[in-house]
């Protein structure tokens, strides 16, 4: 798959004095299906990278305004999983266990971890599977606004 590279400088006046990094996006494919990693790489990090799993009505550009702020502490990489923003359609009958899985992939091939998670809205459902399944590859998690099912209506 292919992928673009290309260097970033932040602003000075945001924290820290402006970080350099590099934008990276990487067409990957898990179980057939295409999806996008979008990855912010810090050239000097301070944590381990952050893993921004988002929302349903969320892609990989849904968080770019954040990444001056987040890059000044590492890595950042979003994601359009499959079924998100420009990713390949996802039929119902893959669900939450696949896009983990596939999130673990993603790691794989991007050479990464332990990570950093934070995991939001229908995100966080993919992050919490994401860390039983695979707690290794995790070094902090953070869920927030997830809920406990996924309504029929919004399922199908």
């Amino acid at each position: 798959m292919s992928s673009a590279v290309s260097p970033v400088r932040f602003p000075s006046q945001m924290p820290g004095g402006g970080a350099s990094a590099a934008v990276e996006e990487r067409r990957l494919s898990w179980e057939g299906y295409a999806y996008t990693a979008r990855i912010v790489r810090r050239c000097a990090p301070v944590t381990e990278p952050l893993l921004v799993l988002g929302g349903s009505d969320q892609t990989r550009y849904s968080w770019v305004r954040h990444e001056r702020w987040l890059a000044e502490l590492g890595t950042v990489v979003t994601v359009d999983l499959p079924g998100f923003g420009d990713a390949d359609f996802l039929p119902a009958e893959h669900g939450i266990d696949f896009l983990a899985e596939c999130a673990h992939h993603m790691l794989g091939e991007l050479g990464l971890g332990p990570v950093n998670l934070y995991a939001g809205c229908y995100g966080g459902a993919v992050g919490l599977r994401l860390a039983q399944h695979h707690p290794e590859h995790l070094r902090r998690v953070a869920v927030q606004g997830m809920s406990d099912h996924v309504p029929g209506w919004f399922a199908n």
